[in-house]
């Protein structure tokens, strides 16, 4: 009898033991497949960055396209979207950038988290907009996403990253990064020139000629406002816009050139400017050169206009 009691006792422990050993191994095999299955996934955007940058402007994808921030298969390729992470809370930051792109997907967590730019204080991100994305089937579109307007980025080199917020069992999900570029102030594009300008352009996109500078004012205050009116002066009195301007012999010239090369605005329905009767045989002989060589096209234009009606 008591062989058979010490019989039974052996078996009921020998069956925990093998229930809890069973249970372990389920669950560390568990987490391994988890484990492995979060390492082999990523975040990826799905195009490169459009560039220029400016600060203030969206940033958008290849051919103005809102970019794509997807979650990938590491292993295939392929978008999961049927996990928890396929739902995941993600943010969008700048990184410090540099020239060197090969460094594939040899990054830690840590690293990456180091390199996130902030303003200068530390605090805030340099990007502003909407950077806290929910991902829907592991997709999700940067519809909102630009840089702070301050000089202190002019110039600078960044990357644009994301990261999961969201925690999962397991090992992290892999961060996304794109290409290195340069972020400019927005004023450099309200500041341009125009290459050709136009008639109609203010007369601060010709070259040497700074928007709301010493020049601009002077000819500001002779009423020369726009191209089409430095134009007009330079064919009535070449000699008195160039004391006006004021500029050296060789940056005159080139000024004088890019105004040379104006497109005439539409002419439909119009008739020539005043100027365009003036007499030529009175104009000087340089003169009559440039207005030749700048009112040609339009001539032309209005001609096959005339011959039209």
């Amino acid at each position: 009898m008591i062989v058979v009691r010490c019989f039974l006792i052996y078996i009921i422990y020998v069956s925990i033991i093998a229930q809890t050993c069973l249970c372990f191994l389920s669950s560390n095999l568990e987490k391994k497949i988890q484990d492995t299955k979060q390492r082999c996934m990523k975040l990826k955007f799905n195009s490169n960055i459009s560039v220029p940058i400016l600060t203030g402007e969206q940033i958008k994808g290849e051919r103005g396209n809102n970019l794509q921030l997807s979650l990938i298969d590491n292993c295939t390729g392929a978008i999961v979207d049927s996990v928890r992470e396929a739902f995941a809370q993600v943010e969008i930051v700048a990184l410090e950038g540099d020239l060197d792109d090969d460094e594939g997907d040899a990054w830690t967590a840590e690293e990456f988290q180091s390199k996130i730019a902030r303003d200068k204080e530390g605090k805030r991100s340099v990007l502003t907009g909407k950077l806290q994305l929910k991902l829907n089937k592991g997709t999700v579109s940067l519809s909102d996403v630009k840089f702070r307007s301050s000089k202190r980025y002019n110039g600078g080199i960044f990357k644009l990253g994301a990261w999961v917020v969201d925690t999962f069992d397991g090992g992290q999900i892999l961060e996304a990064k794109t290409k290195s570029f340069q972020v400019n102030d927005y004023r450099k594009k309200y500041n341009q020139k125009h290459h050709p300008p136009s008639a109609s352009d203010e007369v601060w996109r010709l070259e040497n000629i700074g928007k709301g500078g010493p020049i601009h004012d002077r000819l500001k205050g002779a009423n020369v406002n726009y191209v089409k009116d430095f134009q007009t002066r330079l064919l009535e009195d070449p000699e008195d816009l160039k004391c006006l301007v004021g500029l050296p012999a060789k940056k005159w010239e080139a000024t004088v050139n890019h105004a040379q090369a104006c497109i005439p605005d539409n002419i439909v329905g119009q008739v020539p400017p005043p100027v365009c009767v003036t007499m030529l045989y009175n104009l000087p002989e340089e003169t009559t050169e440039y207005f030749i060589k700048t009112n040609f096209t339009f001539f032309l234009s209005f001609l096959s206009h005339l011959l039209y009606f």
